[in-house]
């Protein structure tokens, strides 16, 4: 059996589809892929863009797999790949390689093969495990390995290179071993959990917050029943906020440096912080750890020892998947009215302040979310877009929002749409900037070829508005590199139609009618594509400077 194809069929017992670019190194992979039953070989048209669609695959329920030819279709792969280990998405990178015979030796000259590059080198920092493999006798082991090491414990991304050689090798399938993967071992921690339950019954003023690696390990409905039994305020960071629904009654948004008023309040209020699935990153806690809930029992538990090394907080490396029935069975309903209602009254008092912008991307995204369907996916870019997405957007239950929360690269969004719709088969509302929609914007030629139900909005404020934020907190507002006058940002008009897709011209037309032009572009069958032209002054609120603590947050 020729290597390509086995590696094909064992492609389609992990997933549907693969996201790829070809090329001279790759298309033995490429053909057996199209010939291959039971999966689906997607053409992207840059490796980023397959690798970040995998990602997004991923992220929705399935297993993301790219692949891409040698030297630069490799590399392309980086950007998309270090989504997934920065937020513990377990991804499978293929990468070709050029023949055996033409690799450069570690003492040998830069390059010997056309288009050779050491990629296993480059990735090996950004991946769980990347290897090339050596001989063609040991593929299904790789692959076997590969896959078992991108889920277990904490989740990523892997990569296997393969020399063009070893893609035409004939192997016999009957002869290939086995990796030797060892099974998880499922630990009781009933005791473990009795004591963070009793610190939790013990505490006057405590705050549960969940994090994403509650969605990484699937315990999102063990959270929800463990939040209706502790019945205390719930903060919710970024990678957890469809979680709860906006007007669950516990659910006090979000924290942290560009967090809700509210959030930040009542977490600098506690008295004890139960963390589940959280590595508390500066973007929660802001710049000094210290200033952090500083008179509150901090209890972290995550899953990676390195993580919780940062912190002198209890913190502890259990597997939520063990810890969360327990913690549930463990806890129980304490009454605390006056906590309760201080934090009520806090949600009650604070109300958005209007900045008379022209078109405000709050109140944008406040009629979207409205509109926007129960089962709704939510994919957002980088920069102000994302962080007007999650200031802004009122979860429903049973939607998903998403982005790539630490990496967060600009041209994020469109691809990530495509990767979540073939994901679950579902229209997907994509919310990108006008910066970061040039940063992939040949995808939308994906989405029209094949004219997949994404809707496109740009928040469109004429350059990069986050950049043009912190130029203004720290250069006196020079805006170098950031503003229309120096950034090429082209007129919207007619964009969308080059590559098939239906377009409003723009929400700045018609104001008036946002909410039905909103309805009317989720309603329609194919994608669509609306220029929202955002006020170019509008910016971030609330947000603290570096330095700050939370609770000066304005």
């Amino acid at each position: 059996m020729k290597l390509s194809d086995y590696l094909a069929q064992f492609l389609a017992e992990q997933t549907d589809h693969v996201f790829g670019v070809t090329g001279g190194a790759a298309v033995n992979i490429v053909d057996s892929l199209a010939r291959q039953d039971g999966i689906e070989y997607i053409p992207m048209n840059h490796e980023q863009g397959a690798a970040i669609a995998a990602d997004a695959y991923s992220r929705m329920g399935g297993y993301g797999v790219c692949m891409g030819t040698s030297g630069p279709g490799a590399t392309n792969l980086l950007t998309g790949t270090t989504c997934s280990y920065y937020d513990s998405i377990p991804t499978l990178a293929i990468t070709g390689q050029v023949p055996s015979a033409h690799m450069t030796c570690k003492i040998g000259p830069r390059q010997v093969g056309f288009q050779e590059t050491p990629i296993v080198d480059i990735f090996k920092h950004v991946t769980k495990s990347a290897l090339m493999l050596h001989d063609p006798k040991l593929i299904r082991k790789y692959l076997e390995y590969l896959v078992w090491a991108s889920k277990e414990r904490r989740p990523g991304p892997v990569l296997l290179d393969i020399p063009d050689d070893y893609q035409r090798a004939d192997i016999n399938v009957e002869e290939l071993v086995h990796a030797n993967n060892p099974e998880r071992k499922v630990k009781n921690l009933k005791w473990e959990a009795h004591e963070i339950a009793d610190k939790i019954r013990k505490a006057r003023f405590p705050v549960l917050v969940l994090g994403h690696g509650i969605r990484i390990s699937g315990m999102v409905e063990e959270a929800r029943k463990l939040v209706h039994t502790l019945d205390i305020p719930v903060l919710l960071t970024w990678g957890a906020m469809d979680i709860l629904d906006h007007n669950h009654p516990l659910n006090f948004r979000d924290f942290g440096v560009t967090g809700s008023v509210v959030g930040n309040k009542i977490i600098q209020q506690s008295d004890c912080i139960l963390a589940l699935g959280t590595r508390l990153d500066t973007h929660e806690i802001g710049t000094k750890k210290e200033d952090f809930a500083p008179n509150a029992e901090k209890i972290l538990i995550d899953i990676d020892s390195a993580e919780r090394a940062k912190f002198d907080y209890q913190s502890y490396g259990y597997d939520l998947r063990d810890l969360m029935p327990h913690l549930i069975s463990e806890s129980e309903r304490v009454p605390r009215h006056m906590w309760m209602e201080k934090c009520m009254e806090l949600r009650r008092n604070y109300t958005r302040h209007q900045h008379g912008w022209n078109i405000d991307p709050y109140t944008f995204l406040d009629v979207l979310s409205t509109v926007a369907n129960d089962d709704a996916i939510i994919v957002t870019d980088a920069g102000c877009t994302v962080t007007w997405t999650f200031q802004g957007w009122k979860v429903k239950k049973g939607q998903r929002l998403f982005t790539a929360f630490n990496q967060s690269p600009m041209g994020y969004a469109v691809p990530a749409a495509i990767g979540a719709h073939y994901a679950t088969g579902k229209p997907v509302i994509c919310l990108t900037g006008d910066g970061g929609l040039l940063m992939n914007v040949q995808e939308l030629a994906v989405i029209g070829r094949k004219n997949l139900p994404i809707k496109i909005f740009v928040l469109n404020n004429s350059g990069y508005g986050m950049i043009k934020q912190t130029q203004e907190t720290w250069l006196n507002g020079r805006f170098v590199g950031s503003d229309k006058g120096d950034v090429s940002i082209p007129e919207f008009y007619g964009f969308a139609e080059v590559f098939g897709i239906s377009q409003v011209r723009s929400i700045a037309d018609y104001p008036e009618q946002t909410n039905s032009i909103c309805d009317e572009v989720l309603s329609h069958d194919g994608p669509y594509f609306v220029d929202v032209s955002i006020d170019p002054d509008a910016r971030v609120v609330p947000r603290i400077r570096y330095g700050e603590k939370l609770e000066d947050i304005k």
